[in-house]
């Protein structure tokens, strides 16, 4: 059975590698987790360009000015399943950094089958994981952990995606067969560039939501490109946080 996943390459940190090697409870844990929070979706990094290769600079060794979230950045597009829309995510220098950053780190996106990774049919756009000591990925990481309240920046991984013309990722669901794993991919209805969107991928109890298909559809003209935030936090440090109350006893209780 095929899992989602991304590219392999021997980046900063991998973290498909370290799923397939999990044990059984750990990912019980993780399953369960992510039932309650969800995930951190794709920010749109750059619109179309018409010639990819005029696009292409020299990263800076200064870091752009960083973003702030506030209330006003944030709509919420669905209440079941849920659905919020997050204008803003990362700035117009953050982006061309991210850009530039990931840029010689692309490989051909793959998903694991069987523990294996592998190249699949439908699965065209290249992905590169980026290096956490950034000082622009570290504030990504940070955003996106003081959005969902309960993460720290340990838990959360960025990577970023690109597509060529004609090259997409066909209908699918995030994540992995046990749901160990929730993830993300670039979603966009309008080339809004900077915005995010959040959303659960599993249901109260634990199992992968349906009504969350989704595709990465096919960049028109030039380079598509996007950005995952990944969530992968530790039940057991959750609870350490003080994060839960009455209402999740059920978890508690599950996996003491």
């Amino acid at each position: 059975m095929a899992q989602t996943a991304s590219d392999a390459q021997n980046t900063p940190k991998d973290p498909r590698i370290k799923l397939a090697q999990q044990s059984t409870s750990w990912s019980a844990i993780q399953l369960l987790v992510f039932t309650i929070f969800g995930v951190l979706a794709a920010t749109i990094l750059s619109s179309y360009h018409s010639n990819p290769s005029e696009s292409t600079t020299v990263v800076s060794t200064s870091p752009p000015p960083l973003m702030t979230l506030s209330s006003s950045n944030v709509k919420i597009l669905s209440l079941d399943p849920f659905i919020a829309h997050i204008t803003d995510f990362v700035s117009k220098s953050e982006r061309t950094h991210l850009i530039n950053l990931g840029k010689p780190l692309l490989r051909k996106s793959q998903v694991i089958i069987d523990g294996k990774i592998r190249d699949a049919e439908g699965r065209t756009s290249s992905t590169a994981f980026l290096p956490e000591e950034d000082p622009v990925v570290a504030s990504v990481i940070q955003r996106a952990a003081e959005f969902q309240g309960y993460l720290s920046p340990k838990d959360i991984e960025v990577q970023v995606t690109s597509y060529q013309p004609g090259q997409e990722v066909r209908y699918h669901y995030d994540g992995y067969a046990d749901g160990s794993r929730p993830t993300n991919h670039v979603l966009t209805t309008k080339n809004v560039e900077g915005s995010a969107l959040f959303w659960v991928n599993l249901d109260q109890e634990g199992k992968e939501r349906k009504d969350m298909l989704h595709a990465g559809l096919p960049a028109l003209r030039g380079e598509k490109v996007g950005l995952n935030v990944w969530t992968e936090p530790d039940l057991a440090e959750l609870k350490n946080r003080g994060l839960f109350n009455s209402h999740s006893q059920y978890y508690l209780e599950a996996f003491p």
